[in-house]
């Protein structure tokens, strides 16, 4: 499914999540035929806006367009498969008779406001800084964030691990028993500033898994930790800012 394909009809929002609407909304107005609204899935991050925004509304489009294309195209082909397009699917369902006008009275799709006008995408960290290294946030960290929590076609416990530089403190483990895999991972909160992490296996710490440095944050939800052991995910004191933290999190589920 190429770029054209995907445009034709498919809207992102940040503000709202469902493949149809609410059957307490009102009939849909032009300009809003069948549509589906995505969801960046977890640890997707939204790379840094331009240093210039267009102001015109098309070159504006093509632009986001663009930018959620390469957050979709996971393996960085060109192209989408159904994998790829599905993780930013979230369940909905279809809407009931009598919201969907017949499509031969559908109106064409409205124009997309221009980017200044756009509420921000999910997946920004925002304002949110990881709290300060502790003995205590060590032991809290252990349990479980929220449970029941979906990754994919599976669910399970939401887990946090806050790395900072400081000594005692720049690496956290990540033990998986038997039957349990990790996967959605993402940034919960992190410094402003330089913060250089890398992900692997105790076994083996040559093999990186996840190296922030050279795969990029936004590509942090491709971490798949699916062995039974231990692995560790390290801040590099000597790279990153004095003082920098930061909070990772994944979904602990069964295989």
């Amino acid at each position: 499914m190429r770029l054209s394909v995907l445009t034709a009809g498919v809207l992102l929002t940040g503000a709202a999540v469902a493949l149809a609407q609410d059957p307490s909304m009102p009939p849909m107005s032009p300009g809003m035929g069948p549509h589906i609204m995505l969801m960046p899935p977890p640890g997707v991050m939204l790379p840094p806006p331009p240093a210039e925004m267009p102001t015109d509304p098309e070159q504006a489009k093509k632009m986001f367009v663009e930018m959620v294309f390469g957050m979709m195209d996971a393996n960085k082909d060109g192209m989408l498969d159904m994998g790829e397009f599905q993780a930013w699917v979230p369940p909905g369902m279809m809407p009931p008779p009598g919201m969907m006008p017949p499509m031969g009275e559908m109106p064409p799709m409205g124009e997309m406001p221009p980017m200044g006008e756009m509420p921000p995408p999910m997946g920004m960290m925002g304002d949110k800084v990881p709290p300060e290294c502790s003995a205590e946030l060590v032991n809290s960290e252990m349990l479980p964030q929220a449970e029941n929590v979906a990754c994919g076609s599976s669910s399970g416990n939401l887990l946090f691990r806050t790395v900072c530089n400081m000594a005692g403190f720049d690496s956290q483990a990540i033990s998986l028993p038997d039957g349990r895999d990790a996967d959605c991972f993402g940034i919960e909160s992190q410094t402003a500033g330089v913060v250089v992490f890398t992900v692997y296996p105790e076994s083996d710490p040559s093999n990186l898994i996840f190296d922030s440095t050279r795969d990029g944050l936004h590509n942090i939800g491709a971490v798949h930790l699916g062995d039974t052991g231990v692995y560790r995910i390290d801040l590099d004191e000597a790279a990153s800012d004095p003082g920098a933290r930061v909070t990772v999190k994944f979904i602990d589920h069964p295989e």
